[in-house]
């Protein structure tokens, strides 16, 4: 991406370039939601702000603001309402059938027809709301990552109670979209499973914690391919991964973790545990 967006809890939002110093800020507010939780990028010209009370609003960039070539405010695709109390974590874009799958911190799981946006006026406040929406999914506990299926049929998470689960998508014959549960997998080296990825394999990798450790498990093989101790799981985290054609533990073939630690002396200092190259 060229550009980073910094959001505040009042829902005020500035979108910086990262690599050219002659292009502007963006400013803009979210109002009238506020109480911004977090941002989720869906590609360099959409993004996906996340709100208290199940509300989600896809924003784009114009062309022209995505270049970093003009400084005019993002416009308001959707304002999606998944119908909970929980705060929404963690999104999935298919983009073949334009669906946006949202989890949040009640274990809810909603599916969106983002298409179905395109019917209401530009900027608007008309929420729209799920196709299906599925209930504790994860046993009460956050949905902290999501993932598609490669022909959308399946939506793949993982939660915080260390499990992965799978939601069945299917079309009904008056042409309606329903979504079950399927298969709940404990994963018994995680406590929480907090991302998933798919390898150019096509084998399924989870990360998440084992007391204070960052692991990476490979689920298909049930080995472990990173192990890294980041002093206490309520540090703030970014971990950037590469994996190769190849199974189990030569997976990985680059990672990097920064783990932002506070000191007693009041100062902020990363820490970067790193191999490989990116």
């Amino acid at each position: 991406s060229n550009a980073v967006a910094i959001g505040m809890s009042r829902g005020d939002i500035v979108i910086v370039p990262l690599f050219d110093e002659c292009c502007e800020q963006i400013h803009f507010s979210t109002a009238p939601h506020i109480a911004l939780q977090a941002i989720k990028w869906i590609d360099e010209s959409n993004f996906v702000t996340l709100h208290v009370k199940g509300i989600a609003v896809w924003w784009t960039l114009s062309s022209s603001d995505a270049e970093g070539t003009t400084s005019s405010p993002p416009k308001k695709l959707a304002v999606l309402d998944m119908g909970t109390v929980g705060v929404p974590i963690s999104i999935a874009y298919e983009a073949d059938n334009q669906r946006l799958a949202i989890g949040d911190s009640r274990s809810n799981v909603a599916l969106f027809d983002v298409a179905a946006s395109g019917k209401s006026e530009e900027n608007s406040d008309d929420k729209l709301s799920p196709l299906h929406l599925i209930r504790t999914l994860h046993d009460r506990e956050h949905v902290n990552d999501l993932m598609f299926s490669s022909d959308g049929s399946k939506l793949i998470s993982g939660g915080n109670n260390g499990c992965i689960a799978e939601c069945i998508i299917a079309t009904k014959a008056d042409g309606s979209i329903s979504m079950h549960k399927g298969i709940s997998v404990p994963i018994p080296a995680l406590t929480g499973v907090m991302k998933l990825w798919r390898g150019p394999a096509g084998n399924l990798f989870a990360g998440g914690y084992q007391s204070n450790n960052y692991v990476i498990i490979d689920v298909g093989q049930g080995c472990e391919i990173m192990n890294i101790n980041t002093g206490g799981r309520q540090r703030s985290t970014t971990l950037d991964v590469q994996f190769g054609e190849r199974n189990s533990i030569d997976a990985l073939c680059a990672h990097q973790l920064a783990i932002c630690v506070g000191r007693t002396d009041g100062k902020t200092e990363f820490l970067i545990h790193s191999s490989g190259q990116f």
